[in-house]
């Protein structure tokens, strides 16, 4: 059975849990589901279980907001990181970033980083962390996007609060629909803000990273905030 990752905590049973609790709260018919009132280790199993499933209903919620909330917002800091101006690295750190996908020949010699398509750049990100993973370099960028991930769901799962319960109670409940979207913002900024670690980092790492990688195979991992 697999175990749960580090994504599988904070970015799926966390914003689980959040919508879970609030919708026991707006419909509390909903705990009759679990019959005793005391819980056994059972009964939180369902609870995890139910989380979960939410959970990843929250994450799909998340992936089609964050389309337009970073276009909104200018674009991922992992593909804005090419340009001086985005201040995600140093312009010294980005000429290092160039000429290492040269000596890895990910770029040919003639070719610069300014000059590659958004899809060809992000392809290129890819690129980066799977060699990064082949030479087990990606826990604290895994544990950014971890964090992005959970924040991005949280965000969520807070905005489909906010919406519940105006279909519920109309704006009877403001206060609470205020207090809701303040959660929602706040963890949109949160997830920004990781969403910058997680660019640095992994164009931080590739810069000191080795040529050549260990034996040992990699893990399999897919990124989620690339």
């Amino acid at each position: 059975m697999k175990q749960f990752s580090l994504y599988d905590i904070l970015g799926v049973l966390a914003p689980g849990a959040v919508l879970t609790i609030g919708i026991i709260a707006l419909y509390p018919d909903t705990i009759k589901a679990i019959p005793n009132r005391e819980f056994s280790l059972g009964d939180l199993g369902v609870v995890v279980l139910v989380s979960y499933v939410m959970g990843n209903l929250v994450a799909a919620l998340g992936n089609l907001l964050e389309i337009p909330y970073w276009k909104i917002t200018g674009g991922q800091h992992s593909d804005l990181a090419r340009r001086e101006e985005s201040r995600v690295i140093s312009a010294r750190q980005i000429s290092a970033v160039e000429r290492r996908l040269q000596s890895a020949a990910f770029l040919k010699a003639d070719e610069t980083i300014s000059n590659l398509s958004s899809s060809e750049w992000r392809g290129m990100t890819r690129q980066i962390y799977a060699y990064l993973g082949a030479r087990k370099m990606t826990q604290r960028i895994d544990a950014f996007n971890a964090q992005y991930g959970m924040n991005r769901g949280i965000a969520a799962g807070f905005l489909a609060l906010a919406i519940l319960t105006i279909i519920h109670s109309g704006f009877v409940l403001w206060r609470v629909q205020l207090i809701l979207l303040i959660c929602t913002a706040l963890a949109a900024y949160r997830m920004q803000r990781f969403s910058r670690y997680y660019a640095a980092e992994l164009f931080r790492q590739f810069i000191v990273s080795p040529e050549t990688a260990p034996a040992a195979e990699s893990a399999n991992h897919t990124s989620e905030e690339t």
